[in-house]
């Protein structure tokens, strides 16, 4: 057997043997919040935000330019960056 089969085997086995800790770990990351339930604390502390039923519109005056990022309800969510707007993507993709 050569050394690559044996690193191979090595870590299959430490899945095999804390599969029940790595499962553990990663139904219980679900219970803590992500970046999307964060990011309006961090947004609104720097940046106004004007809501009406459909939309969040985040804006503020970033390296002299006005930056404008419209959220709507079926987006995860964007962020402002050095005037530049990221998008987080949609739910759907």
């Amino acid at each position: 057997m050569n050394k690559e089969s044996k690193k191979i085997i090595i870590f299959l086995d430490l899945l095999l043997k804390n599969n029940s800790l790595i499962i553990k770990t990663i139904i219980s990351s679900y219970e803590k919040p992500t970046l999307p339930g964060f990011e309006i604390n961090f947004l609104t502390n720097d940046i106004d935000v004007r809501k009406d039923k459909k939309n969040s519109i985040f804006f503020n005056i970033l390296n002299n330019k006005k930056a404008v990022f419209i959220s709507h309800l079926d987006e995860v969510g964007g962020i402002i960056v050095n005037g530049n707007i990221y998008n987080l993507g949609t739910m759907n993709w």
